[in-house]
């Protein structure tokens, strides 16, 4: 970033006339070296020169003044890009999105306002938001992002990893659902060349945050959609497993699982 600055302004030194590029190349680069206020002057005088800036060249001022907590001069900077008639595309979208994580109510609206514009998401819009939303114990809210995601084949293991990373007794009725949600997601993708949905290592934890809950219906849900999803558990984990199921009193449920153990 030193030495496009460095160019720059020994181009401008030399009599050239910088352009919408070269500036937003410099607001960029000012911004990422931490120079905020250089950054900011270079945004008044591209202006003063009748240039309109890019998407990029605001990206920095937006994100420094959210980290230095001045929220309002972050949206006044979104807003002068809408002023400016500059396309907001789903860069500034999800950048504000990740700034709000903490605040699921704001970074839901920023999405619905990306919605309401017809701005296309991408896979990291649905992971910082379902992020967002699960952080801020609005399970229902999660689900229908997740829902979303899964409506534009935009589903990703980075959306789905929040979903079951809080499984407790509290939880349990939206696991269940979620794991409905997995099974359809997999459906809908049946090629044996397709990924599984979940990681080998995050499906045994998940694993045993469920054994620990000692919820058999519910063990036996996740199980059927491991074996859908091509995921074999590991051998630490089958051992947990038949340890469990060991210590239950038999029913139909139980004597299922421990038929399909013992076939692994």
């Amino acid at each position: 970033y030193s030495e496009i600055v460095r160019v720059c302004r020994d181009a401008q030194a030399s009599g050239v006339s910088l352009n919408s590029i070269t500036y937003s190349l410099l607001i960029n680069s000012y911004g990422s070296l931490g120079l905020i206020d250089t950054a900011e002057g270079m945004l008044v005088e591209m202006k003063k020169q009748g240039l309109r800036p890019t998407e990029q060249a605001y990206l920095p001022l937006i994100e420094d003044a959210f980290n230095s907590g001045d929220k309002d001069k972050a949206f006044q900077f979104f807003d002068d890009m809408k002023e400016h008639r500059i396309e907001i595309t789903s860069l500034s979208y999800n950048l504000l999105i990740n700034l709000t994580k903490n605040d699921p109510k704001a970074s839901k609206e920023t999405y619905l306002h990306m919605k309401e514009n017809n701005i296309t998401p991408t896979h990291g819009t649905f992971s910082a938001l379902i992020e967002s939303q699960v952080a801020g114990k609005d399970l229902a809210s999660a689900l229908e992002i997740y829902e979303d995601a899964i409506s534009k084949n935009l589903s990703s293991f980075y959306a789905r990893k929040p979903l079951l990373q809080e499984i407790t007794h509290e939880t349990i009725d939206f696991v269940r659902v979620i794991l409905e949600k997995l099974k359809y997601e997999k459906k809908m993708n049946p090629s044996k060349e397709a990924l599984p949905l979940l990681t080998r290592s995050y499906a045994d934890n998940c694993f045993y945050k469920i054994l620990q809950l000692e919820d058999t219906e519910l063990l036996k849900s996740f199980w059927d959609y491991l074996k859908s999803d091509g995921l074999d558990l590991t051998t630490r984990a089958l051992v947990s497993y038949s340890h469990f199921l060991e210590r239950l009193p038999e029913s139909p449920i139980t004597k299922e699982l421990i038929s399909q153990l013992k076939s692994e």
